[in-house]
């Protein structure tokens, strides 16, 4: 390890003369054939180089979009304080995140030859090993392209670089620097882009400098005398686990569901360390009634457990009540060779080839047919999956959730009488420690695995009548109804979203009164979850807002209040119930509506 570091060190110095150097030079070569097209010339330093097109207004750009600006122009400083500003719980998302043209900043830090502001990323938890997922097709709009430009003065913005890491754009480039960087943290070497070639393929497409060849040959073949970098990799990753830990990750997206969070947060820790069957995958059932977050917590643990992959690769979801006949099994692994469409292959396989480590959600599990849960089986306890083509799909490291309602009824009876839901104290306590090993969490534990054995097997036994099907369960996980608290929660971060695009959309700011919280908390229906807070901020303030707007009664840029009053009934009497009003701020008058439109306005006040 020692040689290494201190070889990587003398191609480092070697590669800084080299780019001094190469600084001079100004001339371009015709682009080549074949994959080199990606780069017309490589090895001046990228880092600046960026039209005016994409100097935006600060002001109108939000933290993400400041964040890939300031990687592109190599302005460390502003990246770190753009990263300060966030809260902890947020800084590795927004370094780990996509541009909506498929790439990370690490990428855009390798492409230019920034090799500190890629350590800089790397160390606040930006993935090694991350895929670029930029393709461009036909259809492909213009306004992307020319961001794609700005990405890099020297690529082509029209060649597809799908799964290229930052040690591909950095090899191709002839950025020996950052090369060395990578190498050294413990980028995967071998991992392959969607054309099938690792980055010591590309040592070749950079600039025509012997010293540059010399120098990446030296990098790559010192890697491969000595070993992989796995080791440092492993390390890295470990490290990174330990400083975001996946507990505060999932909490970030979530509200409540505390034992969820922990459970799924134990197992896949046990995964990450080595702690499991090499060849069995994780298996969870998620219990719970609709709305209360099933779908929602395996998509988190997509985004934070597969961040190398685009999210499209990370999470494959399958809707099991298409799957309800018998002839459908063919179309999860392929129809067998002979049949109309055996060449498509199979709507798992074919993703699970293309990323063996997804979270594959099989949502309402309980409507797919019985063949369907006997081709499971095999995958549940072994990790592989035979398509119809006879090809044998291994994904050891996939995790596979399912979901189902069969329970809600029984679950919301336990919630009513105070089992299953710790206090609310005692959750942020659990979340902040990751444990469940306090005298009340444990209590509850005990509730929990009593209702699953008591409760929950014997109506899963009837239903799905297979206990082979149920002994490959990893986890059983019950999703317990919102509290009121967890649902103040909820109606704060719907206003919020829909507060930031009126701020986006219309450049206005939107405030609320706390009195709008409790009474859009009325709408919450425990047979509908989240969703039904969620249209109950449409019908009762998104209404109102958008009739307004539309009759100019509030105006683009203006700064408005949503409160409270009491209701008043058709004989001039007060109403126990209150309904949302609308406030100008800067003159704390109430916004009046247009006596031609008093029908239609008094419908919209609930």
């Amino acid at each position: 390890m020692a040689g290494r570091a201190s070889l990587l060190r003398r191609v480092g110095a070697h590669a800084r003369q080299h780019l001094l150097i190469s600084r001079s030079f100004a001339t371009r070569r015709p682009v080549r054939s074949s994959f080199c097209a990606v780069v017309g010339v490589a090895g001046a330093v990228a880092t600046g180089m960026l039209t005016a097109s994409f100097a935006l207004t600060e002001a109108k750009k939000s933290k993400k979009d400041s964040l890939f600006h300031a990687v592109s122009i190599g302005d460390l400083q502003a990246v770190e304080t753009i990263m300060e500003a966030l809260p902890d719980i947020e800084k590795q998302k927004a370094i780990c995140g996509r541009h909506p043209g498929g790439w990370t900043c690490a990428h855009l830090a390798a492409a230019n030859n920034n090799e500190k502001l890629l350590r800089y990323i790397l160390e606040h938890g930006g993935d090694i090993d991350t895929e670029d997922t930029y393709k461009c097709t036909r259809n492909t709009p213009e306004s992307r392209i020319e961001e794609r430009k700005q990405f890099n003065r020297y690529i082509n913005p029209r060649v597809s670089c799908v799964g290229w890491t930052p040690l591909h754009y950095a090899t191709a480039f002839g950025h020996v620097e950052c090369v060395a960087l990578l190498l050294e943290l413990g980028a995967d070497p071998t991992k392959k882009d969607d054309k099938g070639y690792t980055a010591e393929h590309y040592i070749s497409y950079s600039r025509d400098q012997p010293r540059t060849h010399e120098m990446l040959g030296a990098v790559f073949a010192h890697v491969k005398e000595h070993g992989s970098t796995m080791a440092a990799s492993e390390a890295r990753k470990k490290a990174t686990r330990i400083k975001f830990p996946l507990e505060e990750k999932l909490r970030s997206t979530m509200v409540g569901q505390v034992f969820p969070i922990l459970t799924v947060s134990a197992a896949m820790r046990r995964r990450d360390n080595g702690w499991v069957d090499d060849n069995k995958p994780l298996v969870f059932l998620f219990l719970g009634s609709s709305g209360v977050g099933k779908t929602m917590l395996a998509k988190s643990i997509a985004e934070s457990t597969v961040q190398s992959r685009s999210p499209s690769d990370a999470f494959i979801r399958l809707d099991m009540s298409e799957y309800s006949h018998k002839h459908e099994v063919a179309r999860l692994i392929g129809s067998p060779p002979g049949y109309i469409g055996h060449d498509q292959g199979g709507q798992l396989t074919t993703k699970l080839a293309n990323c063996p480590d997804a979270v594959v959600l099989l949502d309402e599990v309980e409507k797919a047919h019985p063949d369907v849960l006997t081709l499971m089986l095999q995958v549940f306890d072994e990790g592989r999956l035979t398509d119809g083509q006879g090809q044998t799909i291994n994904c050891p490291n996939a995790v596979f959730i399912m979901t189902s309602n069969l329970l809600q009824d029984q679950i919301r009876a336990h919630s009513e009488n105070g089992l299953l839901r710790p206090p609310r104290d005692e959750q942020q306590q659990a979340l902040s420690t990751t444990s469940l090993q306090s005298p009340t969490m444990l209590n509850v534990n005990e509730q929990t695995e009593t209702f699953l054995r008591d409760v929950a097997q014997p109506v899963l036994k009837y239903h799905f009548k297979r206990d082979e099907f149920l002994g490959r369960i990893n986890e059983m996980i019950v999703f317990h109804p919102f509290s009121n608290d967890d649902l103040g929660d909820i109606v704060r971060m719907e206003l919020q979203h829909w507060a930031g695009k009126a701020r986006e959309r219309h450049s206005m700011n939107i405030k609320w009164s706390p009195t709008v919280a409790e009474h859009l908390q009325s709408g919450y229906n425990e047979r509908y979850g989240f969703r039904s807070i969620k249209y109950a901020v449409q019908r009762r303030v998104v209404n109102l807002l958008a009739f307004a707007h539309e009759r100019d009664i509030i105006r683009d840029g203006c700064d408005l209040l949503l409160d409270t009053e009491d209701s008043v009934k058709e004989g001039g009497e007060l109403s126990d119930k209150k309904r949302i009003i609308i406030k100008d701020v800067v003159n704390r008058e109430i916004v009046e509506e247009k006596k031609e439109d008093t029908t239609l306005w008094s419908k919209l006040f609930r």
